[in-house]
């Protein structure tokens, strides 16, 4: 028994710990004093739900994947000139690093 895939996003949210970059598409004040910590939602959600698991770190690569798999979709669209929204057209820069953020935290996981 694991996670639900839909719920993973949801445990995934930028911390004030992250890269700079990765704090930027913050839309929540997830960094701010009082709020849980990644590892406080984690354990939280583990004990209501009566999970146990050895590591987050799959849920976590595999939240921030979902989010460049978006982001990828949405600046094709932008790149075809299927929407004018010119903040789109940014997005090739955050999944640039998304791709590497994911590298080293697959290959952190691994060792």
């Amino acid at each position: 028994m694991g996670f639900e895939w839909k719920e993973t996003g949801h445990l995934t949210h930028v911390a004030g710990g992250d890269p700079w970059l990765l704090r930027l598409m913050r839309l929540q004040p997830t960094h701010l004093a009082g709020m849980m910590t990644r590892d406080e939602v984690v354990d939280s959600y583990l004990e209501r739900r009566g999970l146990e698991i050895p590591s987050f770190d799959f849920y976590r690569v595999y939240g921030v994947f979902r989010l460049v798999v978006i982001m990828q979709q949405t600046y094709w669209r932008y790149f075809h000139c299927q929407t004018r929204t010119k903040r789109f057209g940014r997005f090739i820069w955050l999944i640039t690093y998304l791709e590497g953020y994911l590298e080293r935290a697959i290959a952190a996981a691994r060792s």
